[in-house]
């Protein structure tokens, strides 16, 4: 990625960071995430035939820190390595996620995290569920926001947005509580 747009990138990230509600779960190690906790309103989130997250249930909306990691990215070459290094990002940063729900005053009422995304292959092994956008106009918008943000923040920008790009239709990953806790919390 060209130097002036991943500054033009970083100036972008902190005014929409301060007009948000965001907080970093652990800045100091450059986690990957920025989250903010609120209630639900959307179509219960289902693994199976387990419901995970209802309307009016807490949950923790994950960001992905695009800034840092088309920053990790920069200078690395072929789609293999970039999505290795993106889900290695991700599976790092887990822990401290897990660290943070269960850190978190309102602990007790939290059902999961979940995150809109374009970036879902890899996430099942870590745990999440993918599901459907059930609305077409807001899954229409979210894809079209976030082939924007693989544009500026991909090392081959364009031509990553073109490639497959029947492929980059953004969907809801998801994990409950309990999973996240189990799998990256404690020991």
């Amino acid at each position: 990625m060209h130097g002036a747009i991943l500054t033009a990138w970083r100036l972008w990230d902190i005014i929409y960071y301060h007009c948000t509600r965001l907080v970093y779960v652990d800045k100091p190690n450059d986690n990957i995430f920025r989250v903010v906790t609120k209630r639900y309103w959307g179509n219960t989130l289902r693994a199976g035939s387990q419901d995970v997250i209802s309307a009016g249930d807490y949950y923790v909306k994950l960001h992905i820190h695009n800034y840092q990691l088309a920053r990790r990215l920069k200078g690395l070459e072929g789609e293999m390595r970039l999505g290795l290094s993106a889900l290695k990002a991700v599976r790092n940063s887990l822990p401290a996620l897990a660290r943070y729900v269960a850190e978190h005053p309102e602990r007790d009422n939290i059902r999961g995290i979940v995150g809109t995304t374009i970036l879902y292959r890899g996430a099942v092994p870590l745990g999440f569920h993918i599901q459907d956008i059930e609305s077409p106009v807001f899954c229409w918008f979210k894809t079209a926001f976030f082939k924007l943000i693989l544009f500026i923040c991909h090392p081959n920008g364009l031509r990553r947005v073109r490639y497959k790009t029947e492929k980059l239709v953004a969907k809801r990953v998801f994990m409950s509580k309990e999973e996240l806790l189990e799998r990256y919390f404690g020991d």
